[in-house]
């Protein structure tokens, strides 16, 4: 749970599209009220998981659909279907047609990356800086952000995170303390209201 759960979070840095010249002075304040402005947005994802021990890495797709006033939701379509809603203080998981509901209150690690979702949402960076050291570059070729635990449990399982974009966020490498790593390729898609299956897991998430 804790891996998927760091790629829903992280998946909500797609709300913010930088240009190249805004990317040149980009702060860490300017890239978090970027954040905070946008209402609603929906990517296609391509990811690539590698594993010890395994030659070939493990190929998953699928959307994210990101609504702050809700939360994120994580849409995997293949090599299965299951859907994970994830908000600031509950987590909904949806598997094989069972649905499972989850408190903050029953998951640190659920507590510590709500925070960061809602620190990256609302332009807040209090959150952010308490569990990450957060390193951002800019060129003129664009941005990266790298973000690295600071305290446990996300010390335990994380070595760090990092975000590359230039007009979009364009992927995430997510490193855990295992050897096993985490890439993620992000495509943006036109806007496009929730459907009544997706506005239900949402829902759940208030």
């Amino acid at each position: 749970m804790t891996r998927w759960a760091v790629l829903v979070l992280l998946n909500s840095l797609l709300l913010a599209p930088l240009t190249v010249a805004q990317a040149e002075a980009l702060t860490l304040t300017a890239l978090t009220e970027r954040l905070a402005s946008h209402m609603q947005q929906r990517s296609r994802f391509v990811q690539l998981k590698t594993v010890n021990g395994l030659s070939r890495p493990l190929r998953s797709t699928g959307e994210v659909l990101v609504l702050p006033e809700h939360g994120v939701l994580y849409q995997l379509q293949k090599p299965m279907v299951a859907r994970y809603g994830i908000g600031r203080d509950k987590l909904v998981l949806e598997e094989a047609g069972q649905q499972k509901v989850l408190q903050a209150s029953d998951a640190p690690w659920l507590r510590t990356l709500g925070r960061l979702l809602h620190s990256l949402l609302s332009g807040e960076l209090a959150a952010l800086e308490q569990d990450f050291h957060c390193q951002l570059s800019s060129t003129d070729a664009g941005w990266q952000l790298r973000l690295t635990p600071r305290r446990e449990p996300l010390s335990l399982a994380l070595t760090d995170v990092q975000l590359q974009g230039n007009d979009t966020v364009q992927q995430v490498l997510i490193r855990d303390k295992n050897g096993d790593q985490t890439t993620l390729q992000f495509e943006a898609l036109p806007p496009a209201a929730p459907s009544a299956a997706e506005q239900a897991l949402l829902d759940q998430l208030k």
